[in-house]
């Protein structure tokens, strides 16, 4: 009798993970039985290699499946990381992470600012996070929402890594920054001091680009209301705006202007929910209409510059979602 053996099929399929869709939908949705995308991905997780709570849209995945069993798995966990998960010979799976090897390069980019410093260094080749370290190294001398006038110039010096082909991968770290604005000409050099190993950003006289409260406690604001006598937009009466109004989606995060010591975080009339800060040298920082707390924030909480306390809302006496923010000294509400 003869017999004669039906060729095993070996179908490859490949996607990008959805908004809203898990790795086992998108592995699914691939071609894999469910049980065993579980099962497969379980050896991921085990590992630690992935979180699945951070996933983002987008992220590659390759299945190899032969006759409606998944033999394999490929993930792109990075631009240069990814993650192949195998059947072993009893049946379970392994997963084994594989790192491109990269060489250093560095990137200059350098332009006149006409509208937006972001939009001008991403269309030089700068990523998010070069651009937000630039923001950073200045956030400290200057308001970029009302300081940087058309005319300015800025230089982004970054490294970039690339592949064994030259392909570039990903950005670094921001080694120089500069500004040669109207309102400041200033540069900064990351640099690592031995006392306390922390990188940060310093002039060519060695002055920390850090200040003892910074300019403005949220990122992509543009301003609204100035610190001065108005007319309120509720109440109709003339009387003086005690802070700084900064329009921004609601949820946007909003950091600690400065260093201190949380004295409330509670609901306040038509301040909305509100947060005042203590700081030394008699300085107050507080932050009013947030749509809620981060999380952990109560009174008497230590918190650091730069830290995440709440987000951007529409509570209390407003009539748009915006952080309201003041600055007091020895009890005296001053110009942020």
């Amino acid at each position: 009798m003869d017999v004669t053996e039906t060729p095993r099929q070996l179908v490859k399929a490949e996607g990008k993970l959805e908004r809203n869709e898990t790795l086992t939908g998108l592995v699914n949705r691939l071609g894999a039985p469910v049980g065993e995308a579980n099962a497969a991905l379980q050896a991921v997780y085990s590992k630690d290699l992935i979180d699945h709570r951070r996933l983002r849209p987008g992220l590659e995945a390759e299945t190899f499946v032969e006759d409606g069993r998944l033999t394999a798995l490929a993930i792109k966990a990075d631009a240069d990381r990814s993650l192949l998960v195998t059947r072993t010979l009893e049946g379970g799976w392994q997963a084994t992470e594989l790192n491109a090897k990269l060489t250093p390069s560095y990137k200059r980019v350098a332009a006149e600012i006409d509208g937006s410093i972001y939009n001008a260094a991403l269309k030089l080749g700068a990523g998010d996070q070069q651009v937000v370290d630039f923001a950073s190294a200045f956030a400290y001398d200057i308001d970029f929402q009302r300081e940087i006038h058309p005319g300015d110039r800025f230089e982004i010096f970054f490294e970039t890594f690339v592949d064994e082909r030259g392909n570039p991968v990903r950005n670094g770290e921001v080694l120089y920054a500069a500004l040669d604005g109207k309102a400041l000409k200033r540069g900064f050099y990351r640099f690592t001091p031995s006392d306390d190993g922390v990188a940060d950003y310093f002039d060519e006289k060695g002055e920390s680009a850090t200040k003892f409260l910074m300019k403005t406690p949220i990122n992509g604001a543009r301003i609204s209301s100035n610190f001065g006598t108005r007319r309120h937009p509720i109440s109709g009466y003339t009387r003086l705006h005690k802070g700084t109004d900064f329009a921004a989606p609601t949820g946007t995060p909003i950091y600690a202007a400065g260093s201190g010591t949380v004295q409330r975080a509670s609901w306040n009339g038509g301040y909305g929910n509100f947060i005042k800060i203590k700081h030394t040298r008699g300085y107050e920082t507080a932050y009013a209409h947030l749509s809620r707390y981060a999380k952990g924030l109560k009174p008497g909480m230590k918190v650091r510059q730069g830290d995440v306390i709440g987000y951007v809302g529409s509570t209390g006496a407003s009539t748009g979602p915006h952080l309201h923010y003041e600055v007091y000294v020895d009890g005296k509400p001053v110009n942020a």
